[in-house]
């Protein structure tokens, strides 16, 4: 058999290579595309019930299963103003109570019946989605009934998921990826609905009132279309829903067209400070038409041959020719409104200029020269031959049909997707970009340390500076801060501090935090921190006049793996070793008169003097970085907290910075760390014990 096997391959590699021409002769053009492969629609049938829903059912009896998905009018863009995240929060809180139910006897009937019941917001509508066999179906309907038409919003679910929330948005304001996303939405959306972002403000806002007034608002057949999926028939789907659904009434809000936004008329920069970052995350682009334009499919094909995936262009010519990124990417969101163009890519800081003007090159090269012919069969094959992996299922068909119903396509939009893509040309789809792409109107999104970045970026045009919740920055901000207040570590005395670390009520590790104060007039703070496999210490050597960094020594093992570094302070400059399993990197950097360095920060607000409502800035180096970043300091106000050493009065202060968190500081000097919470992490570390060389804490 395997003597067979490859005698067959080379009869095979020399037949195909008799067909080759030989040198010298004329390259043939590629043969005709083979005619389309006739892909089966499962058979879907539309009508309205007697409340004025619409319902969409598609049936396939393969499997003794059925998914009912419920689309609402009236997502995110819906968002009173001021109190972004109503949306939301309404559909999160559909599934947590009823007038008759509450969360846990929903979660246990829905359990009982092994369906599956849930929620979610898009920008244009509210989905409630079902699934159960076909025997359970209807007690599934009633379950998903009550909740889309009772759901009673209780104030205790309310308040967890309000907390949820809050902690989920302030993690991801310190990724650069997120900040970047919500920076190109307010820049390229503006004051549209579209341009909607939640914020820590309008979560903490919201009321259970202004829920009930949105679900009495949008929750209307009117505005609701069912997608029915699986062993169902049409009939039958009708009888059910009219069943769980006939008490449902009214006709809901009148949701037509939104008003154009505006767009720019030349390209503007908005570089978001993100103080410390070796990186850079771009965004950039603007806006199209509304989603039902004709031209759609042509830009999105055009699109695919620009970015789309990792055989575009800009992912072959901005990672694998150029290396400035590990991807590089464009997209065409389409929406009921207007939808947007968007390239993206993180890239080094050295290379962003580059990175940037290459970028736009290439969308350029899109809009003047049509793509060769060879480039776009492959694109338009792929699309073509990948569009019937999206209908396997029919609930992957209903879904694209309520899609393409909600966007006003034409009703036979899925059946002709491939023959209207097939059907494009060169010319063609060059020509839908030149229309509706344009690189002189873009706005190029940048969020990165605009120190490092500032300079590279006015040559695309006018800059403005943001930080990474959209509030203006001047560049006078950027210039490393003096210290505004004088430190003094003198009258400190030796102290160990212990600390758990904890993750939603669970303990996950430790750290120690000691001070030793020396004869020398020096002191060390150390840090040990054990969490899981990893351990991190760290010991920062201070003057106790003037607390004048000195010396910084960092270990951070992780399953066995070590890295590291090591940092002297000589004259104005900081010079040490970064080590890790890759190779050592030498530290030499300029640091400003009162630079802090990582844990000293700590030690700099113990002897500070605090009071509610004040705020300074102070200079910290980031040594992996080579950067000196201004990290702010506020004190935002004086209270009580209870960890397991005891009850103290606090000034909550919050560090903002790459490394934002938010401190429980003891009033009584020194101002020792009660309860510390990192923006980037769920987790919070909590003093447990206090070893103090003097008085210990005042505890109440």
């Amino acid at each position: 058999m395997k003597l067979r096997s490859t005698l067959t391959r080379i009869a095979s590699l020399a037949l195909a290579l008799a067909s080759l021409p030989s040198l010298g002769q004329a390259q043939q053009d590629p043969p005709p595309p083979l005619p389309l492969e006739p892909v089966e629609f499962p058979d879907f049938r539309e009508f309205t019930l007697s409340n004025g829903a619409r319902v969409v059912v598609v049936t396939n009896g393969e499997v003794p299963f059925v998914t009912v998905n419920l689309v609402i009018r009236g997502g995110t863009a819906a968002d009173p103003e001021g109190l972004e995240g109503t949306a939301s929060m309404v559909a999160q809180l559909l599934t947590q109570g009823t007038a008759d139910r509450t969360h846990e006897e929903i979660a246990e009937a829905m359990d009982f019946l092994g369906a599956s019941l849930g929620a979610g917001a898009g920008r244009d509508e509210i989905s409630v989605n079902a699934g159960a066999v076909t025997g359970a179906l209807d007690d599934a309907l009633g379950v998903m009934a009550d909740v889309v038409m009772n759901p009673s919003f209780p104030e205790d679910r309310l308040e967890l998921i309000r907390t949820q929330g809050l902690s989920g948005l302030q993690v991801a304001l310190s990724q650069a990826g997120t900040v970047a996303a919500r920076a190109f939405t307010r820049s390229v959306y503006g004051d549209h609905p579209y341009g909607k972002l939640e914020t820590p403000a309008s979560l903490s806002a919201l009321t259970r009132d202004d829920l009930v007034a949105f679900h009495r608002t949008y929750f209307a057949p009117g505005a609701a279309l069912f997608v029915v999926a699986g062993d169902i028939s049409a009939e039958d789907a009708e009888a059910r829903l009219e069943a769980a659904f006939g008490d449902w009434s009214g006709s809901g809000p009148s949701v037509g067209a939104y008003a154009q936004a505006t767009d720019r008329a030349a390209t503007e920069v908005i570089l978001v400070h993100k103080p410390g970052s070796v990186q850079a995350e771009v965004r950039a682009g603007h806006l199209l038409e509304e989603g039902n334009h004709p031209e759609w499919t042509a830009l999105a094909v055009g699109n695919q041959v620009l970015g789309g995936s990792a055989s575009g262009r800009l992912f072959k010519v901005l990672r694998e020719e150029r290396g400035y990124t590990y991807g590089a990417y464009s997209s065409v969101a389409r929406a009921r409104g207007q939808g947007y163009f968007q390239a993206s890519m993180a890239v080094r800081n050295e290379v962003v200029e580059e990175a940037v003007t290459e970028m736009v090159r290439q969308v350029n090269l899109l809009r003047d020269q049509p793509v060769p012919t060879e480039e776009l069969e492959d694109t338009k094959a792929f699309m073509v031959g990948s569009f019937p992996l999206t209908i396997e299922t029919p609930q992957q068909v209903a879904g694209r049909v309520a899609s393409n119903r909600l966007l006003n396509l034409p009703e036979d939009a899925l059946e002709t997707y491939r023959s209207r893509v097939a059907a494009l040309d060169p010319v063609t789809v060059q020509e839908v970009f030149r229309r509706h792409v344009d690189t002189g109107k873009m706005a190029i999104v940048v969020v990165g340390d605009a120190s490092v970045l500032l300079d590279q970026l006015t040559s695309f045009g006018p800059v403005r500076l943001e930080d990474v919740e959209g509030n203006p920055l001047d560049a006078s901000a950027l210039a490393p801060a003096s210290r505004p207040m004088e430190f003094s570590g003198e009258g400190l005395e030796s102290v160990s501090l212990s600390y758990q670390v904890v993750f939603q009520d669970q303990v996950m590790g430790t750290t120690e935090r000691t001070l030793q104060v020396n004869p020398d007039g020096t002191m060390v703070f150390a840090s040990r921190a054990e969490l899981g496999p990893q351990t991190v210490e760290q010991e920062v050597t201070v003057r106790s006049q003037g607390l004048e960094f000195l010396a910084s020594d960092l270990s951070v093992t992780v399953q066995g793996q070590t890295m590291g570094g090591q940092v002297l302070r000589e004259g104005s400059r900081l010079v040490g070793t970064l080590t890790s399993p890759m190779g050592s990197n030498p530290v030499d950097m300029e640091a400003p008169e009162g630079v802090v360095v990582s844990d000293m920060l700590e030690l700099a607000l113990w002897v500070a003097e605090l009071e509610p409502g004040m705020q300074f800035v102070l200079p910290m180096a980031n040594i992996q970085a080579g950067t000196v970043e201004n990290v702010s300091v506020t004190v935002v106000e004086a209270t009580e907290v209870t960890v397991p050493a005891g009850t103290f009065p606090v000034f909550v202060v919050h560090i903002g910075g790459s490394e934002s968190q938010t401190l429980w500081l003891r009033q009584e000097s020194p101002h020792i760390v009660i309860r510390l919470e990192p923006a980037s992490q769920p987790v919070a570390m909590e003093l447990t014990a206090v070893d103090a060389g003097g008085e210990a804490p005042a505890e109440r």
